[in-house]
């Protein structure tokens, strides 16, 4: 029950999801996002390896927090639909690590690190320019 609960609080708080595109592609914006990634898929790792699940969940949280303003953004090529995917599986798998530490369960925040690391290089294959 409580891992529900913290997964319902923590889409709550990164609704409202934009579903049209209202912003041009930024590179600035996107890259400087990407490199939060990396600060905060780097900060969940270490937070699993010690067993610190406030940590992980913070990182998580952070990851899926940085993420959502992408989802207002027209990619640089390729469908707005596979953009908006894209970045709704990668808030989705940070959201999971998030239910994962509140609920103590390393196994769920390895495979949700597992499922972001699967996605962002998804991206990068599919729209980095």
């Amino acid at each position: 029950m409580k891992l529900w609960s913290i997964l319902g609080l923590a889409v709550l708080l990164t609704s409202p999801l934009i579903a049209e595109s209202t912003q041009p592609f930024n590179r600035e914006t996107v890259a400087t996002i990407m490199r939060e990634n990396i600060t905060h898929f780097r900060a969940a790792v270490e937070a699993v390896k010690a067993g610190n699940d406030y940590s992980a969940a913070d990182a998580f949280y952070q990851l899926a927090k940085a993420n959502e303003s992408l989802l207002t953004m027209a990619p640089p090529e390729g469908s707005q639909a596979d953009w908006d995917k894209l970045f709704h599986q990668l808030i989705d798998a940070a959201l999971t690590g998030v239910g994962g530490a509140g609920a103590h369960q390393p196994k769920v925040m390895k495979k949700a690190l597992e499922e972001i690391l699967t996605t962002l290089n998804e991206g990068h294959r599919e729209f980095r320019q």
